[in-house]
């Protein structure tokens, strides 16, 4: 389906527009901002509105989804309760600087809800999150973990891209043409599950949107 003749997106673009004003106004409110210091090149304080930004549209998002694609209640569920935890668990790092050993206890407890969540695809079969095995293409080896192993690796892979992202930081905008490349990358397959590729295009439509303010210095992502 043509990106731009998508039903949705016209209705993703005005959710986007309408959660970073009102994210900018929050994180103003509330004094969320990033300040002047030494290893920074911005002088005046910057709303760190990028977390609560992106939490509004996704859920004004995700639940319009669980209302027009019911037979994904569980699978849309799953991430929306998962997110939004993870975004609580941020934004009180934005404010108050999290021990790092809190935010992988949080984050480990959320990704094995997460991975080992049942859920129900197209043709109503329970599946889940889990990584449960790795395909080698080169050598043609399929390597079949045992459930231990699966919640482990799946577990690591969700941390190591969670913390490993969240390091991208120096030059305005990196983060989000990282992230852009990856969805976009997703958006060439073509995947039989209809929601994801809503999701992948909401995702696309945020990220460039979000970009021209994290480029002119107006906003930041912050941890949340």
């Amino acid at each position: 389906m043509n990106f731009f003749l998508d039903s949705f997106v016209f209705f993703f673009i005005i959710i986007i527009f309408t959660s970073i004003f009102f994210g900018h106004f929050i994180s103003k409110k509330i004094k969320l901002l990033d300040l002047p210091g030494q290893r920074k090149i911005h002088k005046y304080p910057v709303p760190i509105s990028g977390g609560i930004s992106f939490m509004i549209s996704f859920n004004i998002v995700f639940v319009t989804l669980l209302l027009k694609y019911t037979e994904y209640t569980y699978f849309l569920l799953t991430i929306l309760t998962s997110i939004n935890i993870i975004f609580i668990m941020g934004i009180l790092d934005d404010y108050i600087n999290l021990n790092y050993k809190i935010r992988v206890f949080v984050s480990i407890f959320v990704y094995l809800f997460f991975i080992s969540t049942p859920t129900v695809n197209s043709i109503y079969t329970i599946q889940n999150f889990l990584i449960d095995s790795i395909y080698l293409e080169n050598f043609e080896i399929i390597i079949q973990l045992n459930y231990f192993h699966a919640i482990m690796f799946s577990i690591f892979c969700l941390l190591f891209f969670q913390f490993s992202t969240n390091m991208i930081d120096g030059i305005n905008g990196l983060c989000l043409i990282h992230l852009l490349f990856i969805n976009i990358l997703l958006k060439t397959f073509q995947l039989e599950i209809f929601v994801i590729n809503q999701i992948n295009t909401f995702l696309i439509l945020f990220i460039l949107v979000y970009l021209i303010l994290i480029i002119q210095g107006k906003s930041f992502l912050g941890d949340a």
